[in-house]
């Protein structure tokens, strides 16, 4: 029993100074100075937008071949270039554009020689002369006839001499005759001028139908010229426009300072017209949820930083 109690205090004992070293080791020994200013970090996890104050769209010129392009997330200066064009392709197209002008200049031309009146000769003008040249040829007939007729007529109303039955006889005959024959010469040519008559009336009805499809040609060619004016007009203003281009040393240059959003086209692509380029300028904001406990940490001005998808990193405020 004396043995056991006189271990237990030796125990306990022992127990006492370990844990008093214990204890001197753990107590932390800290020199108090005076409160210093600092900043506290907080982190934020969720979903957000990162935009410029200012976006401007840009469609880039139709038909043409890009030959370079800046970059997504690129920050470009005022004056510096977004797009350059090819200028070889660029002065291809202004020769094909000139050779087109030209020759819908030509069509013009030819469209107005044609709209004029054709120089012809009317057919009346042959038919008619026949139709006269037969009236007079039967104006003489029939005084040929008339003269007949009068000799024949003065003969047979003339006594007969005695003795020279025989004589009258054959001299009748052959004032009949000569009646006969210049009355037939009559008929061929009253024949002669019906058909002249119906020669010329074909030839006035020939020469009505040949006046309307003339001014009908006319019409159609001013019509014609009209149409290939608004070609030339239209071609004029895409040539110029061209030589716009080429006066701009082929280049589309930022109006301010700006960061390239969106690129519409790669180098090496001919261009349509309706490929879009996004700048935005003005400064970046960020917009995003937070919870309304942290909404008093968050303030206009704090400093964050965005790395694009370009992998170009930035400091928005």
């Amino acid at each position: 029993m004396i043995r056991i109690i006189a271990g237990f205090l030796i125990i306990m004992a022992a127990g006492g100074v370990i844990s008093r070293a214990a204890a001197s080791m753990l107590v932390a020994q800290v020199g108090v100075e005076k409160v210093g200013r600092g900043k506290l970090s907080y982190s934020y996890d969720g979903n957000g937008t990162v935009v410029t104050v200012q976006q401007d769209q840009l469609f880039l010129w139709p038909e043409q071949q890009v030959e370079w392009v800046a970059d997504p997330g690129s920050t470009v200066k005022a004056g510096e270039r977004l797009v350059q064009f090819r200028k070889e392709y660029l002065q291809q197209s202004i020769d094909k554009k000139q050779a087109e002008l030209n020759q819908l200049e030509l069509q013009v031309s030819q469209q107005q020689v044609s709209a004029r009146e054709p120089a012809r000769v009317p057919a009346t003008t042959g038919a008619g002369q026949t139709l006269s040249e037969a009236q007079l040829g039967l104006q003489t007939a029939q005084q040929k006839a008339a003269e007949a007729e009068a000799a024949y007529n003065q003969f047979i109303n003339s006594p007969v001499p005695d003795g020279e039955e025989d004589d009258v006889a054959a001299k009748k005959q052959e004032l009949e005759a000569a009646l006969q024959e210049a009355n037939a010469e009559v008929q061929t040519a009253q024949q002669a001028v019906n058909q002249a008559q119906n020669a010329y009336e074909l030839a006035r009805q020939e020469d009505a139908a040949q006046n309307t499809n003339a001014a009908n040609a006319a019409q159609a060619a001013l019509l014609g010229a009209e149409a290939a004016q608004v070609q030339v007009e239209q071609a004029r203003k895409e040539l110029e426009r061209l030589l716009s281009y080429q006066a701009a040393d082929g280049k589309i240059c930022a109006v301010l300072d700006c960061t390239v959003l969106q690129v519409g086209v790669q180098a090496g692509a001919v261009t349509t017209g309706s490929e879009i380029f996004v700048t935005g300028s003005g400064g970046f904001q960020l917009k995003g949820m937070v919870k309304a406990e942290d909404k008093e940490k968050l303030k206009v001005g704090a400093e964050v930083g965005v790395q694009l998808a370009a992998g170009k990193k930035k400091t928005v405020k």
